[in-house]
């Protein structure tokens, strides 16, 4: 059974299947540096055993899906820079939820280079694991 899917720096285009996130072995999803569009699917994380997501580097837009607060374990999420061009035509946008609080094994979280908009939530300071934090916009931030 699947549990490591990593087809990073590939050039797939298109959206991320649904089905994806039904894996309910799926620990790690790197999709990280390829032309990915549309929304990230709202069942991403919910079998609760996701450990590490990384899809930075592509062209995503919406919010940060809920069903990701299902996986309480998680240590790693980078979703930055899907905002490319900087001119607002992607880009994950909303705002940070609440929910990253309460993983408290999180080692890092990575969402610069998108359009984020809202306060930093103060659950965060619960993530008591988190070592880097980026949320920043500008190239900077690296």
């Amino acid at each position: 059974k699947l549990s490591d899917f990593q087809a990073f720096g590939n050039n797939i285009q298109g959206e991320i299947p649904t089905a994806l996130g039904e894996l309910e072995n799926l620990k790690v999803i790197n999709l990280a540096e390829n032309n990915l569009v549309g929304t990230i699917p709202s069942s991403i994380g919910q079998s609760g055993n996701l450990l590490s997501l990384v899809l930075r580097n592509n062209r995503l837009t919406g919010s940060i899906p809920p069903g990701l607060a299902s996986s309480t374990d998680i240590l790693h999420i980078n979703l930055s820079e899907n905002d490319p061009d900087k001119d607002a035509t992607s880009g994950i946008d909303g705002q940070i939820p609440d929910f990253f609080g309460s993983f408290t094994k999180l080692k890092w979280l990575k969402l610069h280079g998108n359009r984020l908009q809202g306060e930093i939530p103060a659950s965060l300071s619960d993530a008591t694991s988190l070592g880097e934090l980026r949320l920043c916009h500008e190239q900077k931030c690296r």
